[in-house]
Order: structure tokens, then C-alpha cells, then sequence
């Protein structure tokens, strides 16, 4: 084995930062890894949009509000949106106030990605309240360097958070332009804030859980709608089976890494040895000679 595995959670807030590409890191903490075989809800940490330009962020901001037309036109409530300093904006007028302060953006025709629409969802279920402030926690610590916007949005079974952050800081240079280790470590932190909050969540990556799914975004849902000339999309959920070797050879490494995990747990205490069984069971169960090509949900 590289290194014993931890006990308790790694905290992404204490600069231990989780290389993506290890697979033993991709597992992460003996904790994580108990929640994951419980079936502990995972949380959801998406960036779905960018605005480029003032006139883009505005409509980003008018839909988190439901200042649109299209929220408008639906009767649903406008909805109070805060920003990083605690101030709170609603009403046909919240939009202008809230950015009326918000720097380095160009009017119009920009040509980078200025500002960032991200959604932090929990299952249907899970108390609104908590992922709302398990989001404010999390902005007030990955953002603090950036001017941002928030609000829940209770129109689905799932609660959910969306948050705008301009990408231009208002201290220091580096300007924000996340990355998947950047995402990991949201869904982390997320995660340990809902915990804060008496609320179970585990932020463990696909990869982790042997998933070869991956859902299809809202804009590749609509393109699949048009070009079925109207035929009802239900399945969001497709198999990548884009470089498939790579995919298997990847999963591979997570289940050796899973197979060294339970074999050294099994010299343990007996906390240990129950989570090694209960590891080699779900190994077991999940069938190794499964077939990425044929969109299975777990393969090797």
C-alpha cells in the first residue's frame, strides 16, 4: 500500500488538496467510504453557465431571481437573491442594484468568461434550509475574494442553490477559472457544511463509486429534443463511452486500489474488518465482466 488510509474526512479547507488523478485519493477517507456503502445522498455541484459580457450576466441574474420573462409569465414568486456581503435584493429593481457595484465585466461583447453560474443540488428529501446555508458557508470561504449572488430555488423535488460569482476578484489577480479539482473540492466542502447542518451528504467522484453514467446537460437535453423531431426524451442519463480503454483502464486502477483498501482493513480492528466485507461485497456485487460499450451504469 502507498499510505495507510484516513480515518476521519480530508478537510479541503485546510489545503490538502486531493490530486484527481491518484486513485487512492480518488477514494478518499475511511469515512467517505463507509457513507458511499450506506448509500449516503451525494451532493451536486454543477457549473452550468458563463456570462461573458454585462447583458449576458443580467439574464443570469434575472432567472436566479426569477426576474425573467419566462418565470414571470409562469406566475412562480420573485425571489430574494443575496450577495457576498449580506445584503438582500428583490423586486423589479434587484437586479441593477445587485450589480450596480460589480467590477470588470464589459457591457457587451466580451470575449472571456466573466462570471459563473453554479448549482449546488441535494436529493429530494433533504431539508431546503440546510443546503441553502451549507452554500453561504461554502461562498463565504472559496469566494471571499470574489463579489457573488445567491438564492434557493424550491421549484423541484430537489432543493437547490444556485450562485453567480464574478470571475474578476476584488483582492489580488488571479481572476476564478475553476477546474475539476476545483469542483471535487466544492462537492467536499458542500458536503461537510450539510454534515455541519445535521444533514448527511458524501461528495465522492464518480469514479469513486465505479459510475460509467454521466447525465446530459440541460443544453445537450434540448438539442436531443429538437433533433428527435418530438419524440419525448426521458433518459438524461447516458453511458460516456467515449475512449472506452481509457474509461476501463481507469476503473480498473479504482477497484485494485478498493481490493488493497479491504485486504489491509481486513488485518484491523474490528470496525475495520466490517468495512473491508462490506467493501468486497459491493465489489462482488457490481459484476466485473459488465460492459461500458453496452452503457452499463458500473463496469470495469
Amino acid at each position: 500500500m502507498n499510505r495507510p488510509f484516513y480515518e476521519d474526512d480530508l478537510d479541503p479547507r485546510k489545503g490538502k488538496e486531493i490530486p484527481v488523478s491518484k486513485v487512492y485519493d480518488i477514494i478518499g477517507s475511511k469515512a467517505t467510504v463507509r457513507r458511499m456503502l450506506r448509500k449516503t445522498p451525494e451532493v451536486m455541484v454543477k457549473i452550468t453557465s458563463n456570462a461573458k459580457d454585462m447583458k449576458a450576466l443580467k439574464r443570469m441574474v434575472d432567472y436566479i431571481a426569477r426576474l425573467d420573462s419566462a418565470s414571470a409569465n409562469s406566475g412562480k414568486e420573485v425571489l430574494e437573491i443575496e450577495d457576498e456581503q449580506g445584503n438582500v435584493f428583490i423586486g423589479p429593481d434587484a437586479r441593477e442594484d445587485a450589480l450596480s457595484t460589480w467590477q470588470g465585466i464589459p457591457k457587451s461583447d466580451g470575449s472571456r468568461r466573466e462570471a459563473f453560474h453554479i448549482v449546488f443540488t441535494m436529493p429530494e428529501g433533504t431539508p431546503p434550509h440546510p443546503v441553502r446555508e451549507a452554500v453561504k458557508e461554502l461562498a463565504e470561504v472559496e469566494f471571499q475574494r470574489f463579489q457573488y449572488l445567491f438564492t434557493r430555488h424550491d421549484d423541484t423535488p430537489q432543493p437547490h442553490v444556485h450562485l453567480v460569482v464574478n470571475a474578476n476578484p476584488i483582492r489580488g489577480k488571479r481572476r476564478l477559472s475553476p477546474g475539476r479539482k476545483d469542483l471535487q473540492r466544492w462537492r467536499e466542502t458542500f458536503a461537510e457544511n450539510l454534515r455541519g447542518h445535521g444533514v448527511e451528504a458524501n461528495a465522492t467522484p464518480r469514479a469513486a463509486r465505479l459510475v460509467t453514467t454521466y447525465s446530459v446537460s440541460s443544453a445537450q437535453l434540448h438539442k436531443q429534443k429538437r433533433e428527435a423531431a418530438g419524440t419525448e426524451i426521458n433518459n438524461r442519463r447516458k453511458a460516456n463511452v467515449v475512449n472506452v480503454d481509457a474509461m476501463k483502464g481507469r476503473l480498473k486502477a479504482v477497484y485494485t486500489a478498493y481490493m488493497g483498501m479491504a485486504k489491509e482493513l481486513s488485518e484491523g480492528n474490528s470496525d475495520d474488518r466490517k468495512l473491508s466485507a462490506d467493501i468486497m461485497q459491493w465489489l462482488s456485487s457490481l459484476g466485473r465482466e459488465q460492459s461500458v460499450e453496452r452503457g452499463t451504469e458500473r463496469a470495469l
